[in-house]
């Protein structure tokens, strides 16, 4: 893992806002970043398990980098 993706996985997991970091998932997915969108709505999840918008656009995002079923 670069050092890089680390520093960004450690401010994620410094964020408690589910909104805020399905946000940045999407804007991450729109640009392509599929792997840090992935983070963001994974972190998401951990906040509030139930958030159904995190659900679907982590569905989406594994599927475009072939994860669906993980």
């Amino acid at each position: 893992m670069s050092k890089e993706n680390l520093t960004f996985e450690q401010e994620i997991k410094k964020m408690t806002d589910k909104e805020k970091l399905n946000l940045k998932g999407i804007d991450y997915g729109q640009r392509g970043n599929y792997s840090k969108a992935i983070l963001c709505f994974e972190r998401a999840l951990e906040i509030d398990s139930k958030y159904s918008d995190a659900w679907s656009n982590l569905g989406f995002a594994k599927s475009i980098v072939g994860q669906i079923d993980e």
